[in-house]
């Protein structure tokens, strides 16, 4: 389902799949209303004196309204019945492929966060306190309770965006939100770039449409990064977008990947330097019964010195990019998107650990720029990119750059 929910915002996809798909938030069958009730801790339910109407049934939590003893009504979100086993049974089936599986334990971690409403409600509590939350367009909803499996927030009155979007009620209505959704766009990544805060779950069904803006009632589980590595993270971006950054950009990126990653946790077994050596300078890709064992050293034994650390991590990058940025069968590089998803596969696969946030952040600028394309809305990533990267490069790195463009 939430596979589902990505490719309906793709804007390649057709727009008879992009309501299919879309509607599998709304579409997914309720739990009985007795059934809803029982699962309410006791904590909660006896503070409620009317459970309203069904308000949504998402891939993850049912809701409906509920009045309380002291006249306020809030939404009660349930985890729904059998989602866990839902989701192993597609992370298992994901595991047994050759493409999809080297990642599978990493989207299992994202889809199993999602189950706890306990961090959700953490979340949207943390989140209001950021740049985006305290924002003059946007809102975050309040929060009254929040438990593993439940959830209690203030009812978010309006339309979602997403249905403003698909069938407005008038021109005027279409171009303000377009307005409101591309300064979404800008808040989300300044907080990013400058506050190293990774909102990667800005699925349009997540917010409503208000006269002031737009209100959040589910904001997922964002991440916070440091400047290293969003700079790091922001390099290797803008090395992939184009086969001129992949020549002049590529050694900046790597240099920033180089002194924010780390080589896999797992024990190689062996106190040979020079077999270590051959063993981490080999491609061993095609090899998952040794990568199984990873890269590192016993501190006990006979360590590797830094300077051996960071030559290893830069052929293994290089390595990486090389095979991300390789043609196709006809003779194309694929798209900066899939270059970058492709070179942090591949790094994983020789045993560098990438930088916290490498796959969120793609999630993002994604769908970022998936929206920007389907709404006609105003590019603003690259435009932050650049201003960003500019502000923060130094002496040695614009030469480098400007030796590779012009010699």
């Amino acid at each position: 389902v939430k596979l589902g929910q990505m490719l309906a915002e793709h804007p390649r996809m057709p727009n008879e799949y992009q309501r299919m798909l879309g509607s599998l938030r709304e579409e997914n069958d309720p739990m009985r209303i007795a059934q809803f009730w029982w699962n309410i801790p006791s904590a909660v339910k006896c503070q409620i004196t009317d459970l309203g109407p069904l308000l949504g049934t998402g891939s993850v939590k049912q809701v409906h309204s509920a009045k309380f003893k002291d006249g306020t009504d809030f939404a009660v979100g349930i985890l729904r019945e059998g989602v866990e086993d839902e989701a192993l049974s597609s992370i298992s089936a994901l595991e047994t492929s050759k493409e999809i599986g080297p990642v599978a334990t990493r989207l299992g971690r994202l889809v199993f966060g999602e189950f706890d409403l306990f961090q959700e409600g953490e979340a949207l509590r943390d989140f209001a306190k950021t740049p985006i939350g305290t924002h003059a367009l946007f809102r975050v909803v309040e929060v009254k309770h929040h438990s593993p499996r439940c959830l209690v927030e203030e009812i978010a009155r309006g339309r979602s965006v997403a249905s403003v979007l698909s069938e407005p009620r008038s021109k005027d209505e279409m171009e303000r939100t377009k307005e409101i959704l591309t300064e979404y766009h800008r808040a989300v990544f300044s907080a990013f770039v400058n506050d190293g805060i990774i909102h990667s779950d800005i699925h349009l069904g997540n917010a409503v449409k208000t006269d002031k803006g737009f209100v959040l009632f589910d904001v997922g589980q964002f991440e916070r990064i440091g400047l290293p590595d969003t700079k790091a993270l922001l390099w290797t971006l803008s090395a992939v977008s184009s086969e001129e950054t992949m020549k002049i950009l590529r050694n900046v990126a790597i240099a920033h990947l180089t002194s924010v990653c780390s080589l896999a946790s797992s024990l190689l077994d062996t106190d040979d330097d020079d077999t270590l050596n051959a063993y981490v300078t080999a491609d061993n890709a095609d090899k998952p019964e040794l990568m199984t064992k990873r890269l590192k050293r016993a501190t006990t034994r006979h360590p590797l010195d830094e300077s051996k650390i960071k030559k290893i991590k830069e052929e293994k990058l290089n390595e990486a990019f090389e095979e991300a940025i390789k043609p196709n069968k006809e003779g194309q590089i694929p798209e900066p998107k899939i270059c970058y998803i492709l070179f942090l596969r591949a790094a994983e696969k020789r045993g560098v650990e990438m930088p916290k946030g490498a796959f969120a952040v793609a999630k993002m600028i994604d769908c970022i720029l998936s929206q920007q394309d389907q709404y006609l809305l105003y590019p603003v990533v690259d435009g932050c990119i650049e201003t960003f990267l500019r502000q923060n490069m130094t002496w040695r790195e614009t030469a480098d750059i400007l030796k590779k463009k012009f010699f």
